[in-house]
């Protein structure tokens, strides 16, 4: 894959043209990366735990697990973590990748295959004794990573956790639905559901308390504040991966619930110019994310490692997509490039001003 990243010093001026590669805006991030030394050991111990469940069919099928390099995005997401919850969340990655690939492939062939599939490992969340699902050794790998959370968490972040992973099978049955009849749903529903189907809180934002060994209070997490950084944090994550993935989505004809392909079909605009609009809008919300994180003063407590967690979340998932990994290289794929360093203004947009989206305008309503 092309290293699309370059070096900050060398982006001198947001505003020059020449720093916009075939019109595709600079992507906004000034959060400081981070990652935890011990990536190469954590993706190796990853990638043998899956050959030997069985769930890699053939030599190509290793390789390519190896080249998705999950141990790099682990390793970013949650640069702070131990070892031992480290390895066993790399496990649960490659395992999602795994299966993320099978359910885009059968969505639009049987919906209830996929249907009953993931409710049944929501089942098996509820009653981990019970024998849904015996016979299929992706189940029975999940009851393996669900077996090892339980022993590595807090009851409390366990159990939140759990409910993350009951609203992500949801959105992966909503996707496929759109999968299934061939629908490219709006860009408002888009953002709706793929912070739900992306993962991005079952396989991230609920993780990092586990990872971390630190437990937030309830009534933390759920404050007004708190809550809007969270999701502003889903979305974001969510949107990057679109960005990043889209052309390989293409290619593999998988990209309808996709914001790139959803501003292209709903605003009747071409590939390059949605690709555009997208990664302006999630500027816009990194922005706005920034501007919220400000707000919320250190308190030497538990909650702050929880803040850093999301800024890790955000910058450690879009250095793994742009450099770490080789799940979305193509030969066609636009060059995404990084810009810094704080600032209002970048390809020539201003950065504060709203999203018009009715499920995230709430993150603007106040705070101007």
């Amino acid at each position: 894959m092309r290293d699309t990243y370059q070096d900050p010093a060398l982006l001198t001026d947001p505003h020059h043209d020449d720093l916009v590669s075939g019109g595709v805006p600079l992507i906004y991030c000034p959060i400081s990366p981070a990652v935890h030394p011990l990536a190469d050991v954590v993706n190796r111990h990853a990638v043998d735990w899956m050959r030997q469940r069985g769930l890699c069919p053939d030599s190509q099928a290793v390789s390519r697990l190896e080249q998705l390099n999950c141990g790099a995005l682990v390793a970013r997401l949650f640069p702070y973590g131990n070892l031992k919850a480290l390895e066993t969340i790399a496990k649960f990655h490659c395992w999602g990748f795994v299966m993320d690939d099978i359910v885009e492939r059968q969505a639009r062939v049987s919906l209830p295959a996929v249907t009953d599939q993931h409710f049944g490992m929501v089942r098996m969340l509820d009653a981990p004794e019970c024998g849904v699902l015996a016979e299929d050794a992706f189940a029975q790998a999940f009851r393996e990573i669900h077996d090892e959370f339980a022993e590595l968490a807090a009851p409390g972040v366990h159990a939140r956790w759990i409910d993350m992973n009951r609203s992500f099978a949801a959105g992966v049955l909503w996707a496929a639905v759109h999968r299934h009849a061939g629908l490219v749903p709006d860009p408002d529903v888009v953002t709706t559901i793929r912070p739900m189907d992306s993962g991005a809180f079952g396989y991230g934002i609920g993780l990092m308390e586990l990872a971390g060994g630190f437990e937030v209070p309830a009534a933390e997490l759920n404050r007004p504040d708190v809550r809007r950084l969270t999701d502003i944090t889903a979305v974001i994550l969510a949107w990057d991966n679109d960005i990043y993935s889209y052309q390989k989505e293409v290619e593999q004809d998988v990209d309808c619930v996709n914001l790139v392909t959803s501003l292209a079909e709903h605003h009747g605009q071409d590939r390059r110019t949605a690709l555009a609009h997208a990664i302006r809008m999630r500027n816009q919300a990194m922005w706005c994310y920034l501007r919220h994180r400000r707000q919320l003063v250190p308190s030497g407590g538990v909650l702050d490692c929880y803040l850093r967690g999301l800024d890790h979340q955000i910058r450690g998932n879009l250095d793994w997509g742009l450099r770490a990994t080789r799940r979305y290289a193509t030969v066609d794929a636009p060059a995404l490039v990084m810009w810094e360093r704080p600032t209002g203004e970048l390809n020539g947009d201003s950065l504060d001003e709203p999203i018009d989206l009715p499920s995230i305008r709430w993150w603007w309503e106040g705070s101007r």
